[in-house]
């Protein structure tokens, strides 16, 4: 009976260490995981903080850009505002120019009256004077 005894006890002695065997064993796969589960965070927390970084980054390129088009676009709409301005200077200058040579034209033509008039005043002097010579 003590050897059955003995032999139960260790029965229940070697249950109760391979019980022990397989929660260490449990126990150390998912210690493993869990750690390998924390590298895994660890590097996933590192490029999303590279992420951000570089999120951050074009968000500043894109507002630079942004500026720099306002400022592009506000100097197009100077520069359309300026060459409305020389347009109205350049058909001012244009109504002017044919004011001038209309002046111009009353003036030579004027001039053309006046030359005929002498030639005629010319031809009428020398008349006169083969009038006076004959005489």
């Amino acid at each position: 009976m003590k050897k059955i005894g003995i032999v139960v006890l260790l029965f229940a002695l070697s249950g109760t260490i391979a019980t022990s065997v397989i929660y260490y064993l449990k126990a150390k796969g998912a210690d493993q995981r869990e750690k390998s589960t924390r590298k895994d965070l660890d590097a996933a927390k590192s490029t999303l903080t590279m992420q951000e970084s570089q999120i951050g980054k074009i968000e500043i390129q894109i507002s630079e850009s942004s500026k720099r088009a306002s400022t592009a676009i506000d100097s197009q709409k100077k520069a359309e505002d300026d060459l409305g301005k020389a347009k109205k200077n350049l058909a001012g200058v244009t109504e002017k120019n044919t004011r001038s040579k209309s002046a111009v034209d009353d003036l030579l033509n004027e001039q053309a009256s006046l030359k005929t008039q002498l030639s005629q005043l010319i031809v009428q002097l020398q008349q006169s004077q083969n009038s006076l010579s004959t005489m």
